[in-house]
């Protein structure tokens, strides 16, 4: 029923996907979509009112959505995420969030970057203050994808004024009908006018927000991050970059099969990326059915193990890298009508969203975590 429901939504997606690229503007009509097929809730556990789909079941939705739209599909990846955290880590108030999130559909950010700190987000400068009942938080995000859009955010933050920058909390922060005494600001900084991924809204940001002490998630953020946020956030933009392949290599072969080729056989570099494809998806799914999110469980994955953080990082690294030579594949195969913009093989919007993925928590960084594991596991064994 979830691939049912994402293949209709996907409709929509594609429908207005270019018109969203070519603007670079949040993709309103996708995420109604989605809404209306009530997959924004797709990760909240039945009883809450969700569709209590597993990590892996979200994957292959997201694999369906980047088919048609990436930025849309990002978004849908990023907001399961946060949601992901609330379910395995946000107590009884994530729960009652998730309640009214499963209910009204709401869509949930992150502010988890911070400026000054260099993409490192194990780290902040902005600190969590006591208002009586309630908590202050200002923070200037250094990029928060559909911030402005969004119903909820997910923001990082230290302890209290006086705790060093690693000990951190995650603070829920509504935006959409807050309780009375709460409200969130957020003030767009830097706009969004990148190169691929354009309709995510990705903007700087300063959040300026007074929510209830209870908004504040009980776990420390490193236990969040490590077991939550980074295997499922792995596992789920895989997902996404693999469905710009799939979409790729489609649309290249529909025009390989055209009437007009006569009988030549299909060029060997695209069935080598049909081949390389298929191994990453495999890859992907055997990551994504080891991921599973615990209501209450404060674990969603194998992250905490050496091994299970080699085999996440490898999968960020390898999908990331195969897509782009996917699509590249898939573009030399067609030839010029790819390149051109207005063919109906045009593939430059998915080359543009694709060389997105290197640079989403860059390769370099992840390769050398990679590397110092490898070295501490020969030590073990």
């Amino acid at each position: 029923p979830a691939g049912e429901a994402a293949r209709r939504a996907a409709v929509a997606l594609r429908r207005h996907a270019d018109d969203v690229d070519r603007q670079g503007r949040f993709p309103r009509e996708s995420v109604a979509a989605l809404r209306a097929e009530g997959l924004l809730a797709a990760l909240i556990p039945g009883d809450l009112g969700g569709g209590g789909l597993t990590v892996a079941e979200v994957a292959d939705v997201c694999t369906i959505l980047g088919k048609s739209c990436a930025s849309t599909a990002m978004i849908f990846a990023m907001h399961q995420i946060q949601v992901a955290c609330l379910v395995a880590h946000g107590g009884a108030p994530g729960r009652d969030f998730l309640r009214l999130a499963a209910a009204g559909q709401l869509l949930v950010a992150s502010g988890t970057s911070e400026d000054g700190h260099g993409g490192d987000i194990r780290s902040s400068t902005a600190a969590v203050e006591a208002d009586g009942d309630h908590v202050r938080l200002r923070k200037h995000v250094g990029t928060m994808s559909y911030g402005e859009q969004a119903d909820a955010l997910l923001v990082t933050a230290r302890r209290g004024p006086d705790a060093a920058g690693t000990d951190q909390v995650l603070v829920l922060l509504r935006r959409t009908d807050p309780p009375a005494g709460e409200w969130t600001k957020v003030e767009a900084t830097r706009p969004w006018n990148a190169l691929g991924l354009r309709g995510t809204a990705s903007v700087g940001a300063t959040v300026d927000a007074r929510a209830a002490a209870g908004g504040v998630l009980p776990a420390a953020f490193a236990e969040i991050l490590a077991a939550t946020m980074f295997p499922v956030s792995h596992v789920l933009w895989s997902a996404v970059w693999l469905g710009i392949a799939a979409d790729a290599l489609e649309t290249a072969g529909r025009h390989l099969r055209r009437p007009g080729r006569g009988q030549r056989a299909l060029p060997p570099g695209y069935t080598e990326q049909v081949a390389a494809f298929y191994e990453l998806d495999g890859f992907c799914r055997r990551q994504a059915a080891a991921v599973s999110v615990r209501p209450g469980g404060g674990t969603a994955g194998p992250s905490a193990g050496l091994r299970g953080a080699v085999e996440l990082n490898s999968l960020k690294v390898r999908v990331s890298r195969g897509v782009v030579d996917i699509v590249v594949g898939a573009m030399a195969a067609v030839g010029l009508d790819a390149y051109l913009l207005d063919t109906d093989v045009a593939l430059g919007r998915q080359l543009r969203d694709a060389m997105s993925a290197p640079l989403m928590i860059r390769n370099d960084r992840l390769l050398d975590n990679v590397g110092d594991s490898l070295r501490i596991l020969k030590t073990l064994f």
